[in-house]
C-alpha cells in the first residue's frame, strides 16, 4: 500500500514545468500497467506540459530551479499534438515497426505523405522496487523516452479510432507509457542536427539596429512566430515596436536574422527550434501587444501541388492557435499566399476581400479557429506594389482580443485608398518604383557574382526552347515594369518562374544574364539598406542560395508597417490595455 502511494506521489511530479519540455498528468491517458518508479533524474522530474488551454490557475513557484506551474490538459492546447513514449530500448525498433503498420496510410492523389520518423530518443534514468517486496533497489533494462511522430500522438490521443486502438494495444503488451503532451527538450540532437553549416560571417551592427534592440521604452512589444529573415520585425520596429522573442526553426533563416537584429546580448530574442518544442505559456511572454506569424506556404501556393491540409505543414497554423490560447496577446497578424484565399473553392463566407471576394473553404476554417481562442478577425489582399517595384499579393489576417473593449474596429479602407492612389493625409500616394530603379551598378562585385556561367546559359537557353512558345524572352525582368513574385526557388536555373537582368540600369545589354543581387531582392522587398546580406566570395555559394530562399518567403517590411499603423489605432482605442487572461 505505501508503495503504491509513493508511486503515485513520484508519477504526479512529473507535472512540474519544464521551459524546454512539458507533460500533462491530469488526463495522461497512461496505457500499459503504471511502472514501479523511485527515482527520475531531476530534469524528466521537471518535465511539464505546454499549459495551454488549462482552466485551472494557481501561484507559480519554484524547486530545483524549474518553474512549478499548474497541472495542465496533455494535448489539450488545440494546437498539433505531441507526446512521448517511456519504453525499453529494445523494443525501440519494434516501436518504429508498429508505427509504419497502425499509421502509414496510402499515397492520396495529391502525394501527400505523413511523417513517421521519430522526432527524437534520450535516455531515462530510473530505478525499479525489488519484486520480493524487500525494499532493495535493482536496475532495470534500460528505458528509452521516444518522442513520437505528430500522427502517433494524434492516434493514440483519439483512443476510440482503429489506429490509435492498435498503438495502444502495442504499449500495453510492452509495458510501455505513453506521455501526452510532453514536448522535445530543444537541446535534443535531433532538434538541432540542421544547425551545422547555417554559420554566417558576422558583421558589426548599426548603431540603429543597436538602439532599437536596447530600446527599454518602445511603444508597443511583438512577438514574432516564424520569424523567417525578420520581415515583420522590421516593419514594426519603424512603428517603435520591440521584440521580445522571435522563433525559426531553418538554420540559415536564423543566422540570417540573429546577423542584423541580434546586436545586443542582453536582448537576444531568437529562439531557434520547431515551434513543437516552444512552450506557450513558459517560452512566449503573456500578453504582449502583437503576436506576428508568417506561417508555411508551401501547401497553399498555386505553384505547388496545393495540398492544404492533407499537408503536414499546412496544419501548423494550430501552432498560431496554441500560442494566441497559451500566451494571449492583445493582437495578432499573420501573413500567407494568395493560394491560401483561393484553396477550398472559395464562398466559405468568413469575411471578404473586395479586391479577392470570399474566403475559400480552408481559409474559412482557420479563420474560425483562430475566433474560437477570443478574437474579431479580419482579412484582406494586399499588394506589395504599392509599396515598392514587385507586384506580391498576400492575405494578411488581423485579430483584436474580444474582452480588450476596443472603441474602433480595424479596417481596411485605408488600402483601398492607396489601391486608387489616393492621398491620405499622411499616407503617400502608390509606389512608382520599377525595376530599373533599383538595380546596382553595373561594375559592383556582387553584379559580377551572380552572373550565369557559360553552363547555365546554356541549360536556361535549352529550357525555355523546349518547353515555352515564347522561348527566351519570356525569362527577362522587364526592368521598366513591376517585378514579378520574388519565391524562394528564385536562384534555380531548373525552374521556369526563375527571370533574370539581361541589360543594367543605364541600358547596356549583358553577355550573358544575370540573377538579381542579394541587395536588389532586398530593395524589391522593401528591405532597409542596412540590412545584411551575404557574399558569394565571402560567405560561399551555399549560405547565398539560402538568402535567396530567405528573401523569397519574407513579408514585405512597408505592408506590415501600414498595417501595424492601423492595428495600433485599434490597440489605442481599448478600454484597458492591462492583462485580461483566461
Amino acid at each position: 500500500m505505501l508503495r503504491g502511494v509513493m508511486i503515485m506521489f513520484l508519477l504526479l511530479q512529473l507535472a512540474l514545468a519544464d521551459r524546454s519540455c512539458r507533460l500533462s498528468v491530469a488526463s495522461a491517458g497512461f496505457v500499459g500497467p503504471a511502472s514501479p518508479l523511485r527515482r527520475l533524474n531531476r530534469r524528466h522530474l521537471a518535465r511539464g506540459v505546454s499549459a495551454a488551454g488549462a482552466t485551472t490557475r494557481g501561484p507559480t513557484s519554484v524547486r530545483d530551479g524549474y518553474p512549478v506551474a499548474e497541472v495542465a490538459g496533455g494535448n489539450d492546447h488545440r494546437g498539433i499534438p505531441v507526446g512521448a513514449v517511456m519504453i525499453a530500448a529494445a523494443e525501440v525498433e519494434n516501436l518504429r515497426g508498429q508505427l509504419e503498420r497502425s499509421l502509414r496510410p496510402p499515397i492520396s492523389s495529391l502525394g501527400c505523405k505523413v511523417d513517421l520518423s521519430l522526432r527524437g530518443v534520450e535516455p531515462l534514468e530510473v530505478e525499479l522496487a525489488n519484486d520480493d517486496g524487500g525494499g532493495g533497489i535493482k536496475r532495470p533494462k534500460q528505458l528509452l523516452l521516444v518522442h513520437l511522430p505528430t500522427a502517433a500522438a494524434a492516434a493514440l490521443d483519439d483512443g476510440a479510432c482503429r489506429r490509435g486502438k492498435e498503438l495502444m494495444d502495442f504499449l500495453k503488451a510492452r509495458g510501455a507509457t505513453y506521455l501526452p503532451g510532453l514536448r522535445r527538450p530543444r537541446t535534443l540532437r535531433g532538434a538541432t542536427k540542421k544547425r551545422r553549416g547555417a554559420h554566417i560571417v558576422e558583421v558589426a551592427p548599426t548603431s540603429r539596429r543597436a538602439a532599437a534592440n536596447s530600446n527599454a521604452t518602445a511603444a508597443f512589444t511583438f512577438t514574432e512566430l516564424f520569424a523567417g529573415i525578420g520581415g515583420f520585425r522590421l516593419g514594426l520596429e519603424e512603428l517603435g515596436g520591440r521584440c521580445v522573442v522571435a522563433n525559426e526553426i531553418d538554420p540559415y533563416a536564423a543566422a540570417t536574422y540573429s546577423r542584423h537584429f541580434e546586436s545586443d546580448q542582453k536582448h537576444e530574442s531568437m529562439i531557434e527550434a520547431d515551434i513543437l518544442d516552444i512552450c506557450a505559456r513558459t517560452d512566449v511572454p503573456k500578453d504582449v501587444d502583437v503576436l506576428t506569424a508568417g506561417f508555411p506556404c508551401q501547401p497553399f501556393t498555386s505553384r505547388g501541388s496545393q495540398a492544404g491540409l492533407a499537408d503536414d505543414r499546412g496544419l501548423l497554423y494550430r501552432e498560431v492557435v496554441r500560442m494566441l490560447r497559451g500566451s494571449r496577446p492583445k493582437t495578432f497578424v499573420l501573413e500567407n499566399v494568395l493560394g491560401l484565399v483561393r484553396l477550398g473553392g472559395g464562398g466559405g463566407g468568413r469575411g471578404k476581400s473586395k479586391e479577392r471576394g470570399e474566403a475559400g473553404s480552408v481559409l474559412s476554417h482557420m479563420l474560425e479557429a483562430f475566433e474560437g481562442c477570443g478574437y474579431k478577425v479580419s482579412w484582406n489582399v494586399c499588394n506589395g506594389r504599392h509599396w515598392g517595384p514587385q507586384q506580391r499579393e498576400r492575405v494578411f489576417i488581423v485579430g483584436t482580443r474580444i474582452d480588450l473593449g476596443c472603441s474602433r474596429e480595424f479596417q481596411w479602407d485605408w488600402y483601398d485608398e492607396l489601391r486608387g492612389g489616393v492621398r491620405d493625409g499622411e499616407r503617400p500616394v502608390s509606389s512608382t518604383l520599377v525595376v530599373r530603379d533599383i538595380l546596382e551598378p553595373p561594375d559592383a562585385a556582387s553584379v559580377r557574382e551572380c552572373e550565369l556561367t557559360t553552363g547555365q546559359w546554356e541549360k536556361v537557353r535549352a529550357l525555355h526552347a523546349d518547353t515555352n512558345p515564347m522561348g527566351i524572352a519570356r525569362a527577362r525582368i522587364d526592368l521598366d515594369a513591376k517585378s514579378p513574385t520574388l519565391i524562394s526557388s528564385y536562384r534555380r536555373i531548373g525552374s521556369l518562374t526563375s527571370k533574370y537582368v539581361f541589360e543594367e540600369r543605364d541600358g547596356t545589354s549583358r553577355d550573358r544574364p544575370r540573377f538579381l543581387t542579394p541587395r536588389e531582392c532586398c530593395r524589391i522587398m522593401g528591405f532597409p539598406e542596412d540590412f545584411a546580406v551575404p557574399s558569394a566570395a565571402v560567405d560561399g555559394d551555399e549560405i547565398v542560395g539560402h538568402f535567396y530562399a530567405g528573401i523569397g518567403n519574407a513579408v514585405i517590411p512597408p505592408v506590415v508597417s501600414a498595417v501595424g499603423e492601423e492595428l495600433m489605432k485599434v490597440l489605442d482605442s481599448a478600454v484597458s490595455r492591462s492583462s485580461a487572461y483566461y
